[in-house]
């Protein structure tokens, strides 16, 4: 009873620590990503929030089983166990991963960058940068690739 409310706990105290290792991220947390840093709010994140509805809606209605979660850093799409596409949501565009080895996608137009000898924040071999709707089939072709991958 005489323990300290989680109210008064503070900042930078071992509880407060522990709760940031924790913390469940929620697709709120990727859309109000620029809205809470110290940068100036362009008018473009919402065309990419707008952007992220529509492929988030049609991935969830087009891939039986596919599923959403949410990480630090990423938004992931997957099936079972298996992260077909993970999005980042940028000021200015979507970062988005196919989870393919290099050499399996089929990306005649080109548009996907090979990421297999560096570093990225998401899965797979696949990078591609999204700021409009150019491209919006093409696109769910490759990411469908990636869900039949399995």
């Amino acid at each position: 009873t005489n323990a300290p409310s989680i109210k008064e706990i503070k900042k930078g105290s071992q509880i407060d620590k522990v709760n940031r290792v924790i913390k469940k991220w929620t697709e709120q947390d990727h859309i109000n990503g620029w809205k809470d840093k110290n940068y100036s709010y362009p008018k473009s994140v919402d065309q990419i929030v707008e952007l992220y509805f529509k492929y988030k809606t049609s991935i969830l209605d087009s891939f039986d089983g596919s599923e959403i979660r949410f990480t630090k850093l990423y938004i992931v799409f997957q099936s079972g166990k298996n992260h077909f596409v993970d999005f980042y949501l940028g000021k200015d565009d979507i970062m988005m991963w196919i989870n393919m080895k290099k050499g399996t996608l089929d990306d005649s137009k080109k548009l996907f960058r090979d990421v297999s000898n560096i570093g990225t924040w998401g899965n797979g071999d696949y990078e591609l940068k999204v700021s409009n709707e150019d491209n919006f089939e093409y696109i769910m072709s490759c990411i469908r690739q990636s869900y039949e991958n399995e």
